[in-house]
């Protein structure tokens, strides 16, 4: 809150995180248009190269998380500037809803990093070898795969708040299950 950090900085840092998302989730939706409805005549969805698979499970993804954080950094300057108490437990806020959105976030935002570079990789390999891609098809369902698990692991960035032993032990299992299709 304001007590902690006066003055306007941490309004204007939450405020343009909110602008900087909004752009993401924009560029996103675009991308995401663009290869579900431009490709040329004849390539489906199955003949897409692994790059384009790459941008659009990221694109996806992007799509799917921005509004946590958005949401969030939304709630942060609500708190601080009009006294509401979403994350204040004095008044009646949680602390662990402000991890719990952010890391909705910024889990799958490692893998939003990781998916294209994967995909730009594969091309250069193809592309410098004069090969096609061995097991294109197994390639693109570990995507999609890292894609799915990435959202259900946010909570492991969490173990030292004190969730249940299950909760614990499902997302420790989760976090050890996308090493296979990494």
């Amino acid at each position: 809150g304001p007590n902690y950090s006066p003055g306007h900085r941490a309004d204007v840092w939450a405020q343009m995180i909110t602008f900087t998302e909004v752009a993401a989730l924009a560029a996103s939706v675009n991308v995401t248009a663009t290869i579900l409805k431009l490709r040329p005549p004849g390539m489906t969805l199955a003949r897409m190269p692994v790059f384009l698979w790459a941008m659009l499970i990221a694109s996806i993804m992007t799509i799917l998380s921005m509004p946590a954080i958005m949401l969030v950094t939304s709630m942060l300057i609500a708190d601080r500037m009009v006294s509401t108490h979403f994350f204040s437990p004095a008044g009646g806020g949680d602390v662990i809803l402000f991890q719990h959105l952010f890391w909705f976030f910024g889990h799958p935002e490692v893998y939003i990093i990781f998916i294209p570079a994967t995909g730009f990789v594969s091309s250069i390999v193809e592309t410098f070898s004069r090969r096609r891609l061995f097991g294109h098809s197994v390639l693109v369902l570990s995507i999609i795969a890292i894609c799915a698990l990435a959202f259900g692991l946010w909570v492991h960035h969490m173990f030292a708040v004190g969730l249940p032993r299950l909760g614990n032990d499902f997302y420790t299992a989760a976090s050890m299950a996308i090493a296979v299709p990494a």
